[in-house]
């Protein structure tokens, strides 16, 4: 099963030191996200929020995946 998330829920999560928890929850899952959540999270980090850091990482480790959207959505 496919888990989309949005910024918010991954940024709380992030602040809270706590991504390691949403893992284990699904851990028979992919979590996704789309583009625009990426580009807020890398913005935001070079806005200085570097609790940030570990999700956009995670991104780019492929450990989150990016949903490739069709024009429609």
């Amino acid at each position: 099963m496919t888990i989309v998330s949005d910024t918010n829920i991954l940024s709380s999560l992030a602040a809270a030191n706590a991504l390691a928890r949403l893992q284990q929850l699904f851990a028979r899952s992919m979590l996704s996200i789309p583009p625009a959540v990426r580009e807020e999270l890398r913005t935001a980090v070079e806005r200085g929020r570097t609790y940030l850091e570990p999700l956009v990482i995670a991104i780019t480790a492929g450990e989150i995946l990016l949903l490739e959207l069709t024009e429609d959505e």
